[in-house]
């Protein structure tokens, strides 16, 4: 386990939780639509896309309920001098009841320990308001706009930045 919050923790992914992954990320078909073009990802998908998160130098990480050991997100995360938050992802049968705030709070507190001074998140432009605004809401500031290159797609999206105070004793 990386870290926890009261309801769920986060942690590496495996190859045995690809079922899993695949579940969370179909769970959300707009997001798929938007990103990828395309209605599903499949097992393979999902494992290539895995690899090239580690390969790039991310964790590939799975967010579980705690009382059920169920996978019910996701998140990719490089954690440095700037933490960079890739594709976290809820599964949309858990969404708006609070997890993604929880465990965006233990990733920032996380995060602080190990002396990152700034989280930054790519949100790309025209897809859901909502998640931008959820970034703003947690402090976040935009910076650029940019251009996403993911999977054959080109995306247009912003920079989002938010500077983190020291760990305390830190």
């Amino acid at each position: 386990m990386i870290f926890a919050t009261d309801d769920v923790y986060v942690d590496l992914t495996q190859p045995t939780d690809v079922d899993a992954l695949v579940e969370v990320y179909n769970s959300q078909p707009a997001f798929i639509r938007q990103h990828l073009g395309r209605t599903a990802v499949t097992r393979e998908w999902m494992a290539e896309e895995m690899k090239a998160a580690r390969d790039a130098g991310f964790w590939s990480c799975k967010v579980v309920r705690q009382s059920t050991g169920r996978v019910i997100g996701l998140l990719d995360v490089h954690i440095d001098a700037e933490t960079y938050l890739s594709l976290p992802m809820i599964q949309r049968s858990y969404a708006h009841q609070g997890i993604g705030q929880h465990v965006y709070r233990a990733l920032e507190s996380y995060a602080r320990s190990y002396a990152s001074r700034m989280v930054r998140v790519d949100v790309v432009m025209g897809y859901d308001d909502r998640v931008r605004d959820f970034w703003v809401r947690n402090g976040f500031q935009a910076v650029e706009h940019i251009t996403l290159e993911w999977n054959g797609s080109t995306l247009p999206a912003t920079t989002l930045k938010k500077a983190l105070e020291p760990a305390e004793g830190g």
